[in-house]
């Protein structure tokens, strides 16, 4: 599954750069020259339990071009973090004792730079909580 994880990212990079390096300009209906919004990260996220449930969401930085529900407070997050979701600090919380071991995978390109994120965690909350609440805030 690892390597299957690895290739996708290789591919994602390739094409993430090729997006991010980007910042062309756009001509109008009317004529006129826009230029192009500069993307500073492109993430595919993934949350998937043992009981059987996954989760999937697209994070696109800056926040006004995403969908994901936390995009704002995600992206600043990222920003601080220079991209990499394992330097976001953890979050306060409290979670249930549930055992239900979640893994939280996401890859990544931040500013040109290709970032892997996988772990595993004891139950969802516990995850969500660990990489700083908004990332994969999306279940």
């Amino acid at each position: 599954m690892k390597n299957y994880f690895q290739k996708f990212a290789a591919a994602i990079a390739m094409g993430g750069s090729l997006a991010l390096a980007g910042s062309g300009v756009a001509v109008a209906a009317d004529g006129e020259e826009k230029k192009a919004p500069q993307i500073e990260g492109l993430y595919v996220l993934t949350v998937s339990t043992d009981d059987g449930r996954s989760f999937n969401e697209v994070l696109v930085c800056p926040a006004d071009l995403s969908t994901h529900p936390s995009a704002t407070t995600a992206c600043e997050q990222l920003a601080r973090a220079k991209g990499d979701i394992g330097r976001i600090p953890a979050r306060g919380g409290v979670c249930t004792m549930e055992y239900v071991p979640a893994d939280f995978d996401a890859i990544g390109v931040w500013k040109g730079k290709l970032h892997l994120y996988s772990d595993t965690f004891s139950n969802p909350c516990v995850g969500l909580n660990e990489t700083g609440g908004a990332v994969f805030d999306f279940m």
